[in-house]
């Protein structure tokens, strides 16, 4: 069985202000063999991407982060939940020249 890996992700010019973080979520195959982090290395790559076709297109240096969102219940029976977000990832992509 497949499982669905919630995350928080931005991308933005490198320099600028970031922007807020929008929710995304994951259900890649390799979840099936190696749980969440095949969907983390699935989300990883394609905000990374996301973040390199940007700074492609525009010329100009995108910086991405990606987080991963969960809530973790308290076993004390209380029912209170805590949300934690938890980066996994940050980095800069260099605008690339197209493959002739």
């Amino acid at each position: 069985m497949d499982l669905v890996t919630k995350y928080l992700v931005r991308i933005w010019p490198s320099g600028a202000e970031p922007p807020e973080m929008i929710q995304s979520e994951m259900c890649s195959p390799q979840s099936a063999t190696s749980g969440q982090a095949g969907n983390d290395r699935a989300e990883i790559r394609a905000i990374r991407n996301w973040a390199q076709q940007h700074a492609n297109v525009d010329g100009v240096r995108y910086s991405f982060e990606v987080c991963r969102d969960s809530m973790v219940a308290a076993l004390s029976g209380g029912g209170s939940n805590q949300r934690v977000v938890e980066r996994i990832t940050e980095g800069t992509c260099v605008p690339r020249e197209p493959a002739p």
